[in-house]
C-alpha cells in the first residue's frame, strides 16, 4: 500500500515455511536465497520478520545478509531477528542455570524433543543439526548487526 509520502510498506518474512503471516506481509521461502543480493529496491521495506533462517547460512552470508536487511529497510524500519541462541542453551544446560523443579522439567521437555538423554547432545544438536551451518548467539548477533551498518 502506498503510504501519504509515496513509500511502499512492504513487509517481509523470511523463511515463512509453513507458518505464513496473514497481509500486507510477504511470506518468502526459497525463492528468496539469502545467499544472494535482495530482490527490493532500497529503502523499500518497513518490517523484516527473519526466524530461524540465519543459522543456515555460513556466518559470512549472514552478515551479507544483515547488509542486504539495511539496505532495503526505510529509515526507522524494523528488522526481528530470532535463531536458536547458543550461548543459551550452553548455559541453561552447563551453566549455573535455575535448577528449580519448574526449570528441570523444561530441561527435560527440552531434551525429549530433541530425543537426547544427554545435555551435550543438546547442545550438539542445536548447533548441527537441522542444516544449520553457523552458531549465533545474542552477542554474535550485536556484533555482525554492528559490522553491516546497524545503530
Amino acid at each position: 500500500m502506498k503510504t501519504p509520502n509515496g513509500w511502499q510498506r512492504l513487509r517481509l518474512q523470511f523463511g515463512s515455511g509453513g507458518h505464513e503471516l496473514p497481509k500486507p506481509w510477504s511470506n518468502l521461502g526459497g525463492e528468496h536465497d539469502i545467499r544472494r543480493p535482495l530482490r527490493f529496491e532500497s529503502d523499500a521495506v518497513e518490517f523484516i520478520l527473519c526466524e530461524h533462517v540465519i543459522e543456515h547460512v555460513s556466518f559470512a552470508e549472514g552478515l551479507a545478509f544483515l547488509r542486504e536487511c539495511l539496505r532495503i529497510l526505510q529509515p526507522g524500519g524494523v528488522l526481528r531477528l530470532c535463531f536458536p541462541d547458543v550461548e543459551r542453551v550452553q548455559r541453561d544446560f552447563f551453566g549455573a542455570g535455575c535448577r528449580c523443579a519448574a526449570c528441570d522439567g523444561r530441561r527435560a521437555e527440552y531434551l525429549e524433543r530433541l530425543q537426547v538423554s544427554l545435555p551435550r547432545q543438546a547442545l550438539w544438536k542445536t548447533l548441527t543439526e537441522w542444516g544449520h551451518r553457523a552458531a549465533w548467539s545474542r552477542g554474535i548477533a550485536e556484533a555482525a548487526l554492528l559490522g553491516a551498518g546497524f545503530g
